[in-house]
């Protein structure tokens, strides 16, 4: 939305309207998971054996299939806490009429909800190699860890100059906004 602010008060109204309750048995998300697997393998020492993670991650069925669109490509950056998801796609009336835009939404609670079936998965399946003493939750917080690393380094180099928002969402459905500034 090039010229056009997208104040915190935008934000506010656009979740008001788009947010709805996560039904995670619906809820799919775009990650590299295979790729943060690997990574994560390499920066700790453990053994990744990725056609086991590979057909794992693609029996699960949890991850979106298209690819993961660049943080470019969005207006504002959203970090989401909580049980309620936000619709991506949104429009501002101005002027000069609605302008669309579109969100690119970092669901804190969900990928963690995500990743922690995933480890326990990957542990079950022997899908890696842990150091003795190793369990799921290491490799879990291992997987988090890498993932959200990875997307700070993402939104460093690609959101330039990108509105940057927390949202956290009660069990009712309210939710609080604070502006995180630009990236």
């Amino acid at each position: 939305m090039k010229g056009i602010i997208v104040s915190k008060e935008h934000v506010e109204e656009i979740i008001f309207n788009s947010r709805y309750p996560i039904d995670e048995k619906k809820e799919k998300m775009s990650l590299d998971v295979v790729g943060a697997v690997s990574k994560a393998g390499e920066d700790f020492g453990f053994e990744v054996y990725k056609n086991k993670v590979e057909s794992l991650i693609k029996a699960l069925k949890l991850l979106q299939d298209e690819e993961e669109e660049k943080i470019l490509n969005f207006d504002v950056i959203l970090q989401v806490k909580g049980n309620y998801n936000i619709r991506s796609a949104f429009t501002i009336e101005t002027g000069q009429g609605a302008i669309a835009g579109k969100f690119y939404i970092f669901h804190q609670t969900l990928m963690s909800k995500l990743l922690y079936k995933i480890a326990q998965e990957l542990v079950e399946e022997k899908a890696v190699k842990l150091f003795p003493g190793c369990d799921q939750e290491y490799l879990y917080e291992v997987l988090f860890s890498s993932i959200e690393d990875n997307l700070y380094e993402s939104i460093k180099k690609t959101g330039k100059d990108i509105p940057f928002y927390l949202v956290k969402f009660k069990d009712d459905g309210n939710f609080k906004v604070v502006e995180m500034g630009s990236v």
